[in-house]
């Protein structure tokens, strides 16, 4: 379930981060889905969080970890992405 919600979270905001925004509405409109994101964001990086502890306590029942790599390298990718586009966003801006 929270790897769903997280999937989506992550898909939506690639989505936005692919935008290429040139002229300055689109700046704009870009700057503004990217502070949403970082607002919703948090509570991703809750969920996240969580999903690698239950992760760790499903090891220590099982002796095996599931197979969660492929999220962690989306989720990972995502937050550098943001960094990028923030940075992106901002040297377009001036």
């Amino acid at each position: 379930m929270f790897i769903d919600q997280s999937d989506k979270f992550i898909a939506d905001t690639v989505e936005i981060i692919n935008k290429k925004p040139q002229s300055f509405e689109e700046i704009t409109q870009s700057k503004a889905e990217l502070t949403k994101v970082n607002e919703s964001i948090v509570t991703y990086k809750k969920d996240y969080a969580l999903i690698l502890k239950m992760n760790e306590i499903f090891k220590q029942i099982t002796n095996e970890y599931l197979k969660i790599d492929d999220f962690k390298s989306r989720w990972d990718n995502l937050i550098n992405s943001i960094k990028n586009f923030d940075t992106l966003i901002d040297e377009q801006k001036n």
